[in-house]
């Protein structure tokens, strides 16, 4: 259900308690990253919840090192303390730590930091660094994907990928190759003193096929 965010307030306005009564909520505390740790048995992963280690802050001297002092121990403990220092950092890492668990991109990541693309790769490399399981498992995922068009998702269950296959990521191909050739003759017919013709495909197209394959990839 959602917590945040204007769907949130509204599902919850939903629940009324019985007069005299209360409702009580509570959530399950870091469920995705456990879950990802028993999935992708990444040992760099299950050590976090093993050791009863905050992962939010954990990843955050990883994303952004230079915040925390050089060599600070890398103990349940401190990270307890810094909870307390660094809160608003904490926060700041917690989208971008599910992103790139479920495989999202630079860009992607960019965009919940709103930061520039190139933040955005660095934090998904760091995050690989890290959790090199987990990079290895999204993609043999993805390339199974890639290959037969379904994942499985166990019991016998499959869930079919059609936007995921070789096909799909040749479209997306297709659609930069034009776009880099209509580029490029504009250019030209400037250069020439000619009237650039119009492009027929921009870099939105691109970026809005590459969001509807990365949002398949990620499901």
């Amino acid at each position: 259900m959602p917590a945040q965010g204007h769907m949130g307030k509204l599902i919850k306005q939903c629940f009324k308690p019985e007069e005299g009564k209360i409702i009580v909520a509570s959530d399950h505390a870091s469920l995705q990253g456990r879950t990802g740790g028993i999935i992708t048995n990444d040992p760099a992963l299950i050590k976090i919840y093993a050791e009863d280690i905050d992962l939010h802050m954990f990843m955050c001297a990883k994303y952004w090192p230079d915040e925390f002092e050089s060599g600070h121990p890398e103990t349940k403990e401190w990270y307890d303390w810094a909870k307390g220092e660094y809160g608003d950092l904490r926060q700041r890492s917690k989208g971008p730590t599910f992103a790139c668990q479920f495989g999202a991109a630079g860009p992607k990541v960019a965009k919940l930091l709103k930061s520039p693309v190139d933040e955005g790769r660095r934090v998904v490399q760091a995050y690989k660094d890290t959790y090199p399981g987990v990079a290895r498992h999204n993609k043999k995922v993805i390339d199974f994907a890639l290959q037969n068009g379904y994942v499985e998702l166990g019991l016998g269950l499959r869930l079919q990928t059609p936007l995921i296959t070789k096909a799909a990521k040749g479209k997306i191909n297709a659609l930069r190759d034009k776009f880099r050739e209509e580029t490029r003759q504009q250019k030209a017919d400037l250069q020439a003193g000619r009237e650039p013709q119009p492009l027929s495909v921009t870099e939105d197209d691109i970026q809005a096929a590459e969001n509807i394959q990365g949002a398949s990839e990620r499901s």
